[in-house]
């Protein structure tokens, strides 16, 4: 058992969800949150028993990390001052930097794809550039020194170029500098094309992605019916003021059980949709791109106003597909949308700021 490690893949047995095999994330809680890239395709391509693409778990087999939150900590305040912080997140909340533990896995799997992690040739010494600046404008690089035990590596720290103990180690040692990640190889993964039929995944958007939606929609929608407007009162987790998984089961039931709730939805979706998408073609400023570690692949996120007009209540992920046609594949919260679209870059249209989302 000496120097093994060991992870909880299944818990047998219902619970009276209808879940009999329910993947368990990294601290055993089951349904983990694998991130808000995880939201980005819609429903899940992935099921028990295929591989699972997981930053997360990725960067943490890749070397030893230690406490996440003295890791994020410490690059926080190294770069350049961003808002990192999840809403409810920060100071005394259970958790901090969420939106940095995102950015940080995420770029690390694309730098793992694009084999673009640096080590040296006596195997002394592994950096990738983490695509972050100080406020002086240097690249800050990740710089990890071999381990003993299963994890091949462990996280030293981060450092700039020469300065310090690390930064001299670094480029002491590499030849080269580790070059970031990159994202857009396209005019497509940045700008709305014109002339693109567009379709929801209508089935995913009124099913298992319902409680994304905006309460004020939702309520709105199903005022005139009484059993799926009792469904959304009840349904409320009175601690995170969210829908719990069980309850949007049986909402997505109800409204797809109701034909004309049903397609009244669906319409209010694809115009809203619509109305962004012409939207965004006319000023490219207003898609935000994000990168889907799960298909290696980019997204065009945009704004979706279902309450008030000119006012953003959520983000849709469109995917270009192979025909040329956008699909409305996921809804995403304006935090976790622009936790997605942060990975790809720092500058943000108005209705995607940190300053009004996070």
């Amino acid at each position: 058992m000496s120097g093994k490690q060991w992870s909880l893949a299944l818990v047998d047995g219902d619970d009276g969800t209808g879940m009999v095999h329910e993947q368990v994330g990294l601290e055993g809680l089951p349904a983990a949150d694998e991130g808000a890239w995880s939201d980005l395709s819609g429903a899940s391509l992935q099921g028990v028993g295929t591989s699972i693409v997981s930053p997360l778990r990725e960067f943490a087999q890749f070397a030893v990390i230690g406490s996440w939150e003295r890791t994020l900590g410490t690059l926080a305040t190294m770069v350049a001052p961003e808002r990192w912080n999840f809403p409810g997140e920060g100071v005394g909340a259970p958790s901090r930097y969420g939106v940095l533990r995102e950015y940080l896995t995420v770029t690390f799997h694309r730098v793992v794809e694009q084999d673009r992690v640096a080590t040296a040739a006596d195997g002394s010494l592994a950096a990738f550039d983490t695509g972050l600046l100080t406020p002086f404008g240097e690249d800050v690089y990740a710089v990890f020194s071999p381990n003993v035990g299963d994890i091949a590596w462990k996280l030293d720290g981060f450092a700039t170029a020469g300065s310090g103990e690390l930064g001299a180690r670094l480029v002491a040692t590499l030849p080269d500098l580790p070059q970031p990640a990159s994202y857009l190889e396209r005019v497509e993964d940045v700008v709305c094309q014109p002339g693109r039929m567009l379709i929801l995944d209508t089935a995913a958007l009124l099913g298992e992605q319902v409680g994304r939606l905006p309460r004020a929609f939702l309520a709105d929608q199903l005022a005139d019916s009484p059993e799926a407007s009792r469904l959304l009162r009840e349904g409320v987790d009175a601690g995170s003021g969210r829908l719990g998984r069980g309850a949007c089961r049986d909402l997505a039931r109800a409204i797809k059980a109701d034909p004309s709730l049903y397609r009244r939805m669906a319409r209010a979706l694809q115009d809203a949709t619509s109305l962004s998408l012409r939207l965004a073609q006319a000023s490219f400023r207003m898609a935000a791109p994000a990168f889907d570690p799960a298909t290696g692949t980019m997204r065009l996120l945009l704004p979706l106003c279902l309450v008030d007009d000119g006012v953003a209540d959520c983000a849709m992920s469109l995917e270009l597909m192979p025909s040329g046609a956008y699909r409305g594949a996921a809804i995403l919260s304006l935090p976790r949308a622009y936790a997605c679209a942060r990975v790809v870059s720092r500058d943000q249209s108005a209705w995607l700021s940190p300053e009004i989302v996070l």
